[in-house]
């Protein structure tokens, strides 16, 4: 496998699609802002890039904050990218506009297929889709290892596009905003840590989709371990 390491603006065949990453990358990079302000945040500013296949981003979900965090991570790479988010929020006031204008795939158990479909579809286009194959956001006792199932879903996607995956850990964000929470915790003496760590493309080459996503998820069990170690 081919890899380059960068950021690298990515181009669009029209007008259109480049307006659209250009409104994504725009408010990421408020994003980065947002992240600096209210944690002591470290995230990554390069990425293994592999040459000529499809790339599908995988991360593990703990807070509302993590499409903060997605937005702020794929603007310092200079990544615009399709995020899938939870259907219902396509539906609220202010956010749902906000969402649909960044291009998000809306994924929920009735619209599973669609979701499938639209990834595969901006796969083969040439840019890239980011997932949470939890599916949810998974509370503490839900994560014994630091994450939850994965759904096979993200395998399907895989599989029909070609593409090989990047798992991503997100370590910090559910303390910064808990869930149940209506608002982040913000520490007025004391930020908290909030760390993006990417690892090696995988290739899902396995016929059962749940060994691919298991190993995607021990992956990023073992990435955030790495980072608890680091920061202790």
């Amino acid at each position: 496998m081919s890899l380059s390491r960068r950021p690298a603006r990515q181009t669009h065949p029209n007008r259109q699609d480049f307006d659209e990453a250009e409104y994504f990358l725009r408010h990421g990079a408020r994003m980065v802002r947002l992240c600096g302000l209210i944690a002591r945040s470290d995230l990554p500013e390069t990425v293994e890039i592999p040459t000529g296949r499809p790339v599908l981003f995988a991360a593990n979900h703990r807070s509302f904050l993590d499409i903060v965090v997605a937005l702020a991570v794929f603007a310092k790479l200079s990544v615009a990218c399709r995020l899938q988010v939870r259907a219902d929020i396509f539906d609220m006031p202010i956010i749902g506009r906000w969402v649909r204008r960044l291009r998000c795939i809306p994924t929920s158990r009735a619209v599973r297929e669609q979701a499938k479909a639209m990834s595969v579809e901006t796969l083969a286009s040439g840019s890239t889709v980011a997932v949470m194959p939890e599916g949810r956001l998974v509370p503490a006792e839900d994560r014994p290892n630091g994450v939850g199932q994965g759904r096979i879903g993200i395998s399907r996607i895989a599989q029909e596009s070609g593409a090989v995956v990047i798992p991503v850990a997100i370590y910090g964000s559910d303390k910064i905003w808990p869930q149940g929470r209506p608002i982040p915790k913000l520490g007025l003496f004391r930020r908290r840590d909030l760390i993006v760590r990417l690892g090696p493309p995988l290739d899902f080459d396995d016929p059962d989709h749940q060994v691919n996503v298991d190993r995607l998820m021990d992956t990023i069990a073992t990435m955030l371990a790495d980072i608890e170690a680091e920061i202790a």
